[in-house]
C-alpha cells in the first residue's frame, strides 16, 4: 500500500493552499495577483517532477520503502540545493544531540576527533571528568575500529554516529592504536559537563583565559574564570579563542558585556537589507558597566570563526585590544534554526553580522595586529597553552609585561 502513495497530492494542495492564502490575506494590484499565480503555477510545475519520480519508483522498486528515511533523505536534498554550506537539515537524533551540545552538556565518553590521513580517528581532545579522561587514551592516539568493526570498511561518517548514539549507562568499545599497537577498551556513556571557559594564572600574575566554543553555559564559566583571576591580582589577561568555531552569539556577547562598557556591540544585516543591532541577556543590568581596567590580549588562529571572531573583533573596536597569532577563518554570517513539527529541525544563513564598529570579516577574517605562527604550523608538535612551546602566547606576555 505504502507503494501506491504518491507525495503529488501533497505538493498541489501545497499550492493551492499557497494560493488562496496569497488571496485572503493579501491587498494587491491586478498585476501583483498574476506574478503571484505565475509563482504558484511555477512552484506546482517544479514539484510534479518529484511527483513523478515518486510515482514511478513506487511502482517499479523491488523493495519496501522505509518512508522516515526517504524523507529525511528529501529534506537533506532540500537543504543541499540551497547551496548554503552552513545550512543543514538535522534529522530528531542529530537535532538532539544539537540541542544538548548547545546546553552545555553531552553524553558520551568525553572525546574529540579528526579524519586522519590513514582513514581512521585521530583523538584530539579528551575531556575532564569523562570516561575517556580516566582511560589510558592520550591525544594523537588512533582509533581504528568501533564495536569490532573496521572504520575503514564501516565508513567514518557512520563510525561517528555509532561513537555518537547511545544514552546515559550504554557501552561502546574501541579499538586504539598506540604506539603502533592495537587494544580494545570497554567505555560506559555517560553525561558529561562541557568546559568551555576556564582560566589560570601565569608567571608574572597574568591571567590566561581559554574559550573554546560558545554555548549556554560558556559565560557563566567565563564570569567565574574571570572573577577568579581578578580577585587573585591578575595584572593583566590572555584570552585564547584559537581554535574556537564559534556558537551562540547571544552568549558572546554576554561574555563581552563582562569586559566592556555596556553597549550595542554587534549587528546582523538580513537578506531584505534591514540591519538590527543584536540584543543579549545582561547578568545584571545594574551592574557597574567599567570596562576592564588591566591589559589583555587575544590569540587567534585559522581555526577562530564566527562568535570566536566577533569576540575578537568586539575587544579589538572597543577596548583596543591586540590581537595574536594568525588570520582567522572568516565566517561572519549567522544561522537560525527552526524546530520541525513532524521532528528534527532545519538551520539556514539567514544574515551577515559584525561589530557596530567595523566591517563583516565574512570570506576575508580578523588579520592580527601581531602575525605570528606556531612552529605546529610548519609541522612541529606544539602544545598551546604551555608557555614554553608556545611563541604566540609568549608573545602576549612580553606585550602585557611591556605594559
Amino acid at each position: 500500500m505504502n507503494k501506491k502513495i504518491s507525495l503529488g497530492v501533497t505538493m498541489s494542495l501545497l499550492a493551492i493552499t499557497a494560493a488562496i492564502t496569497f488571496i485572503l490575506t493579501s491587498r494587491f494590484s491586478l498585476q501583483t495577483y498574476n506574478e503571484k499565480v505565475k509563482d504558484v503555477v511555477a512552484m506546482k510545475n517544479r514539484y510534479e517532477r518529484l511527483d513523478e519520480l515518486d510515482r514511478w519508483v513506487r511502482q517499479n522498486f523491488y523493495s519496501d520503502i522505509d518512508e522516515v528515511k526517504l524523507m529525511d533523505s528529501i529534506l537533506k536534498g532540500y537543504v543541499e540545493g540551497l547551496e548554503d554550506d552552513y545550512a543543514k537539515y538535522l534529522n530528531p537524533e542529530e537535532y538532539q544531540d544539537t540541542l544538548a551540545n548547545e546546553s552545555g552538556t553531552l553524553v558520551g565518553i568525553g572525546i574529540s576527533v579528526e579524519n586522519d590521513k590513514s582513514g581512521y580517528m585521530k583523538i584530539v581532545e579528551i575531556m575532564e571528568d569523562s570516561p575517556a579522561k580516566e582511560s589510558e587514551l592520550d591525544v594523537g592516539d588512533i582509533i581504528v575500529a568501533v564495536n569490532g568493526n573496521d572504520i575503514l570498511t564501516l565508513g567514518y561518517s557512520e563510525s561517528i554516529d555509532m561513537i555518537r548514539r547511545g544514552k546515559v549507562g550504554t557501552t561502546l568499545k574501541l579499538t586504539v592504536r598506540k604506539n603502533g599497537v592495537d587494544k580494545e577498551y570497554e567505555f560506559t556513556r555517560k553525561s558529561i559537563n562541557l568546559i568551555t571557559a576556564s582560566g589560570k594564572m601565569l608567571d608574572n600574575n597574568i591571567g590566561y583565559i581559554e574559550i573554546t566554543n560558545f554555548n549556554s553555559t560558556t559565560s557563566l564559566q567565563f564570569k567565574d574564570a574571570l572573577n577568579k583571576l581578578l580577585d587573585d591580582g591578575a595584572k593583566g589577561i590572555v584570552f585564547d579563542v584559537r581554535n574556537n568555531p564559534g556558537g551562540l552569539v547571544d552568549i558572546t556577547l554576554q561574555c563581552l558585556d563582562l569586559v566592556l562598557p555596556y553597549g550595542d556591540y554587534a549587528s546582523a544585516t538580513y537578506g531584505n537589507g534591514e540591519t538590527k543591532v543584536i540584543d543579549y541577556p545582561r547578568f545584571d543590568s545594574a551592574e557597574d558597566d567599567k570596562k576592564l581596567d588591566i591589559p589583555a590580549v587575544v590569540l587567534v588562529n585559522g581555526k577562530t570563526a564566527s562568535a570566536g571572531e566577533l569576540f575578537a573583533a568586539s575587544l579589538r573596536d572597543f577596548n583596543g585590544t591586540k590581537l595574536v597569532g594568525v588570520k582567522t577563518f572568516g565566517k561572519g554570517i549567522m544561522q537560525s534554526t527552526k524546530a520541525l513539527d513532524g521532528g528534527g529541525a532545519i538551520t539556514v544563513t539567514v544574515a551577515t553580522y559584525q561589530t557596530t564598529k567595523s566591517d563583516c570579516y565574512h570570506g576575508i577574517g580578523l588579520f592580527p595586529d601581531y602575525e605570528i605562527a606556531l612552529p605546529s604550523d610548519t609541522g612541529v608538535s606544539v602544545q598551546p597553552g604551555v608557555t614554553e612551546e608556545d611563541v604566540q602566547l609568549q608573545k602576549a606576555l612580553e606585550l602585557l609585561l611591556i605594559k
